[in-house]
């Protein structure tokens, strides 16, 4: 690799520009600086937008990770709600199942009873029927009595 000389001889030699030059240098710079010094302000907006968007977003994944804690916090009630109604259903389960068998044996004897009085109510009004026709038979029969012409047959059975 070839040595690097410190002093350049390829540079032309440095010369002072005239005094016209020189203010149109320093124009060119005012210029030059207050294009930097704009574009300067519109990074700054730029970078506060994005600082405040970023402060925005940290204020939302705060928010969303505090619903999630309360998620997290109304799961673990509804569990905690689910073993005891669990454990009240499994303690609940042998009465419900002796209510069960006497609500059947009530049922049963209930529909004994209506079938009795059923059977008894049809046995009375059987009776009762029978009753009345005997006794109109023998208002018949009586009415024959009384009227020598008037022929009622026997009854038919």
């Amino acid at each position: 690799m070839a040595e690097q000389n410190p002093m350049r001889t390829d540079l032309p030699p440095y010369s002072f520009p005239a005094e016209e030059n020189i203010h149109q240098i320093i124009n060119t710079w005012s210029l030059e600086s207050r294009v930097v010094a704009h574009n300067l302000k519109k990074a700054l907006l730029k970078i506060t937008t994005v600082v405040n968007d970023v402060t925005q977003i940290k204020n939302d994944i705060a928010s969303i990770k505090s619903e999630i804690y309360n998620m997290k916090d109304n799961i673990t009630q509804l569990k905690i709600q689910t073993t005891l109604t669990q454990r009240s259903l499994k303690e609940a389960h042998p009465i419900l199942e002796a209510i069960e068998v006497k609500v059947g044996q009530t049922y049963g004897d209930i529909g004994s009873k209506i079938d009795a009085l059923g059977h008894h109510l049809e046995t009375r009004v059987d009776l009762a029927i029978d009753d009345i026709n005997t006794n109109i038979d023998e208002k018949l029969n009586n009415l024959g009595r009384q009227d020598p012409n008037m022929q009622v047959p026997p009854p038919q059975e």
